[in-house]
């Protein structure tokens, strides 16, 4: 094999090789963007749950009676009924089917 034919042929092997380091980059970046994401959930769920936690005790204890519904805490203690929580028949917070918090 010539010097010439050995450099024509190296060319193209860097080309891939870098490609393929480029690529495992981009899956890593992918990877920590997920679960950023994710992180990011979690932390939108237990700043909910905390709001919602702090508002059924703020009307419990100025409105003297417990809480039936989510309904009850609108407008006074919540500014919407919330996406991610609702309240049981037993008076708990329970994640909201499909709200992400699961």
């Amino acid at each position: 094999m010539t010097r010439r034919s050995a450099r024509a042929l190296s060319l193209p092997l860097l080309a891939l090789l870098a490609a393929g380091l480029a690529g495992c980059n981009v899956a890593e970046k992918a990877k920590e963007g997920v679960e950023n994401i994710n992180d990011a959930s979690s932390v939108a769920c237990s700043r909910e749950r905390q709001l919602f936690q702090t508002a059924m005790e703020s009307y419990m204890l100025l409105e003297n009676q417990d809480i039936a519904v989510e309904a009850m805490m609108v407008p006074n203690y919540l500014r919407a009924e919330s996406p991610l929580y609702d309240i049981d028949a037993a008076g708990n917070i329970v994640p909201q089917p499909g709200g992400g918090c699961d």
